[in-house]
């Protein structure tokens, strides 16, 4: 199962389809989805942080998901249609346990999020696929 839209390429912006970066792991691959995130939102007009400052914020919250979670993780840009101006990281993770242990986590990691990041968490959204 899977939360992940359908039409992955139109959630971004008209021209700008999903970036999808798996298990980031470097600078270099933050800073691409950063970039990626960067284009769009000024595309879109909507105020942002810093790029350096959505990298580290990024890399917090990878590693939260892959302490909650797994190391199996992609994170990618993305927009709500029905939002004008909305748009979010999305890290797609994979989990694994009985349906309250995956509820459990999912809360854990909202919850830490917005402890370790506070009004930024607004910024990241959660995707699991289950297993």
């Amino acid at each position: 199962m899977s939360t992940l839209p359908s039409d992955r390429g139109a959630t971004t912006g008209a021209g700008h389809p999903t970036l999808v970066v798996t298990t980031a792991r470097s600078v270099h691959q933050y800073n691409e989805v950063v970039r990626h995130f960067t284009v769009v939102a000024d595309e879109l007009g909507v105020s942002r942080l810093s790029d350096s400052e959505l990298r580290d914020l990024c890399q917090m919250v990878a590693a939260l998901s892959n302490e909650i979670f797994s190391d199996e993780m992609s994170i990618e840009v993305r927009g709500d249609p029905e939002i004008p101006g909305e748009l979010h990281f999305t890290f797609d993770v994979v989990a694994a346990g009985s349906a309250d242990e995956i509820v459990a986590a999912s809360n854990q990691w909202h919850l830490r999020l917005r402890q370790m990041i506070g009004k930024h968490a607004e910024l990241f959204c959660l995707s699991f696929d289950i297993r």
